[in-house]
C-alpha cells in the first residue's frame, strides 16, 4: 500500500509530513522515518517529502514460470536480463516489464523449468539487513555519514589538554 504520511524523528523531536492530495484519494497510510542527527526542520521536511514521493508508488515483484512455445519465447534465446517483455500487469492487461533475473531447473523427469523475475526485485529480510549494514559501516558507525548520523548527535566530553611537562632547570 502507498504511504502518504510520515512521522519523522529528528534532533529537534518529531514532525509530521503528509501528502494531503493522496490522503483524500487513498485514505491515510502512515509510516515512521528516522533522520538521525538532522539539524534543520526545513531539511527534515524536504527529505521526508522526497521519501513520500518514493513511497507513493509501492514496489511490486512478479515471479513467473514461462512456458515457451518455441524459440521465440524461450529465455536466453528470445530475451535476456535487462530486456523488456510483455507480461500481465496488476491492472489486468499486458505491459512491458523489465527482466531482472532468470533461472532454470531440471526436474527428475528431465523437464526444464524456467523462472523469470520481472519489475522491481523485493529484497528479503536478510539481504536488506546486509545492505543496510554495508551502507552504515563507513557512515554512521564511524560518525562520518551526512544523512544517517545518530552517533554524531551524541555530545562529546570536553576534556582539557594535559598540562605541559615542567621545563628542565637551566644550568649556568
Amino acid at each position: 500500500m502507498p504511504v502518504n504520511a510520515l512521522l519523522v524523528r529528528w534532533t529537534g523531536g518529531w514532525d509530521e509530513v503528509a501528502d494531503e492530495t493522496s490522503i483524500g484519494r487513498w485514505g491515510r497510510r502512515e509510516a515512521t522515518l528516522g533522520l538521525g542527527a538532522e539539524q534543520d526542520l526545513a531539511e527534515v521536511q524536504r527529505v521526508a517529502r522526497a521519501q513520500l514521493t518514493t513511497l507513493a508508488n509501492p514496489r511490486t515483484e512478479i515471479a513467473t514460470e514461462p512456458l515457451p512455445v518455441d524459440e521465440a519465447d524461450t529465455p536466453w534465446l528470445a530475451y535476456r536480463v535487462g530486456d523488456y517483455i510483455g507480461a500481465p500487469d496488476w491492472n489486468a492487461g499486458p505491459a512491458a516489464q523489465r527482466v531482472l533475473s532468470m533461472g532454470g531447473s531440471l526436474d527428475a523427469d528431465g523437464r526444464l523449468t524456467y523462472s523469470v523475475e520481472l519489475k522491481d526485485r523485493i529484497v528479503g529480510d536478510r539481504e536488506r539487513i546486509e545492505q543496510t549494514q554495508k551502507k552504515m559501516t563507513n557512515g554512521t558507525l564511524r560518525g562520518a555519514s551526512k544523512v544517517a548520523t545518530p552517533v554524531a548527535a551524541i555530545g562529546k566530553r570536553n576534556i582539557p589538554p594535559p598540562a605541559p611537562p615542567p621545563e628542565p632547570p637551566v644550568c649556568a
